[in-house]
């Protein structure tokens, strides 16, 4: 109900309840009104003190989630300074492709700070419930609630066959990649491969130009033995595997 809706309704039960016939009781009319008004004037101003959901959709590319993100981290650092904010993004049924969620969340966390927004304003989580890459933007005033969600929690230690840690789309819109799920997440591969020794790593890449610069990613700036993973040129495919470059975490195999 809009405010001024409200208002009219609170008169006009207001005036079934006045009784006419006491000119004394009439009388009072007028302090009572602007009794009314000033209350709900009150009513109108208080900001929510319930977590409330602001936006909501599939993780975008390239510009696309730059304007939704960059619309957020305004309404919280302008006109929500008492307030928390909560991307939730959703991790869905999906057995693979993991690691491009733990990409997102790493870039899109990283690109809110270096533009000026503290960690403490802004945080991201993956959770379940909805399908794979959906997310949900909430505001959290203070002392508010925050949403029920149950965060997703994935057992590297589990795997027992070879699993898709990540795919990249290796000709999607390079506008802000930070905010997409098209970036490879070489630093949470390597550190899956780190925290595992008996496990070993597969890179399926597109060019042999891919090829040098993932494994000068791999051993020449995350230090990982080239012993601990495999990397080759994909043979020519069509439709939507194309153009894309894959990591595999392949489970005790050294």
């Amino acid at each position: 109900m809009r405010g001024d809706d409200a208002v009219g309704f609170l008169l006009k039960d207001f005036r079934g309840k006045i009784n006419l016939r006491s000119m004394k009781k009439f009388a009072l009319l007028p302090v009572c009104f602007v009794t009314i008004l000033m209350a709900f004037a009150v009513m109108l101003g208080q900001p929510s003190r319930e977590a409330f959901k602001f936006d909501e959709g599939p993780v975008q590319q390239g510009c696309g989630e730059y304007g939704r993100i960059a619309w957020f981290m305004e309404e919280m650092m302008v006109r929500q300074k008492d307030a928390h904010g909560l991307i939730i993004v959703f991790s869905g049924s999906e057995p693979d492709r993991f690691g491009n969620l733990l990409g997102y969340v790493s870039g899109a966390g990283g690109w809110v700070a270096q533009h000026g927004v503290p960690a403490s304003k802004i945080s991201y989580v993956i959770a379940e419930g909805k399908k794979f890459a959906e997310e949900e933007y909430w505001i959290i005033p203070n002392g508010a609630e925050p949403p029920n969600f149950t965060p997703t929690r994935f057992d590297w230690k589990g795997l027992r066959a070879e699993y898709l840690f990540s795919s990249t789309c290796t000709t999607c819109e390079p506008s802000y990649p930070e905010l997409g799920l098209a970036q490879p997440y070489y630093e949470g591969f390597a550190q899956v491969l780190r925290e595992n020794p008996d496990y070993l790593g597969r890179i399926a890449v597109n060019n042999y130009t891919e090829l040098a610069e993932v494994r000068q990613e791999m051993t020449g700036n995350l230090k990982i033995a080239r012993t601990r993973y495999s990397i080759s040129i994909k043979k020519k495919v069509n439709g939507e595997d194309a153009d894309t470059s894959e990591l595999y975490v392949i489970p005790g195999t050294n």
